[in-house]
């Protein structure tokens, strides 16, 4: 069976449409091609920037186990709008041909604490990149990280990292050999001259 899109006007397989079991003929009006055309104009508009924005913050939010944003959409494209920043950041990003890496983005100023208007800050989506790392590295945002202990085989002294890439950058030790040796892996219960072991404070 076969039907002809809406948007394209070209007859094409039942396949060739998203699914929808309250039509007719069990899909949508236009392709899947047609459809995603669609949504990626819509997204590419102040709009559908902020829904895309406000939806992820929902996910995000759900993944990490953190409460849903404070505000709703509405409440957020009107925080957005005020702000000449993203107008800028907007223009700079349809300027550059939607370069992935310049698309507006909203950051929170505390990454312990949930969506509120009042942490947010807005910057590019390759900034938001970068910064994360940053902080991760720095130890800023050590969140999502497993703390783990060193002890010294011979003076037996322990020091404490709040990450093992902290560890791999002060002591040469690559984080494998850690990683190792702390989940007690056979043949691996020292490296680099020192015992590891998970941190009791951070171990879930």
């Amino acid at each position: 069976m076969k039907k002809v899109c809406s948007k394209c006007g070209e007859l094409k397989s039942l396949d060739d449409f998203y699914k929808r079991k309250d039509r007719k003929v069990g899909v949508i009006s236009e392709c899947i091609i047609c459809s995603k055309e669609r949504c990626k104009k819509y997204h590419r508009t102040k709009d559908g920037l902020v829904t895309k924005i406000y939806y992820s913050q929902i996910c995000n939010s759900k993944q990490k186990g953190n409460r849903s944003p404070t505000y709703s959409k509405q409440e957020l494209k009107e925080w957005l709008f005020s702000q000449k920043i993203f107008h800028e950041l907007y223009d700079k990003w349809k300027d550059s041909g939607y370069d992935k890496m310049l698309v507006p983005s909203c950051d929170r100023t505390d990454d312990y604490q949930g969506y509120s208007l009042d942490r947010l800050q807005l910057m590019t989506w390759g900034n938001n990149i970068n910064k994360s790392y940053e902080d991760k590295k720095n130890g800023v945002n050590n969140k999502n990280s497993i703390a783990v202990i060193s002890i010294h085989k011979i003076t037996n002294k322990e020091t404490e990292y709040y990450s093992m890439h902290q560890a791999e950058r002060q002591t040469g030790i690559f984080q494998s050999n850690i990683s190792k040796c702390c989940a007690n892996k056979k043949k691996h219960n020292s490296a680099g001259g020192y015992y590891w072991k998970y941190s009791p404070t951070t171990l879930i």
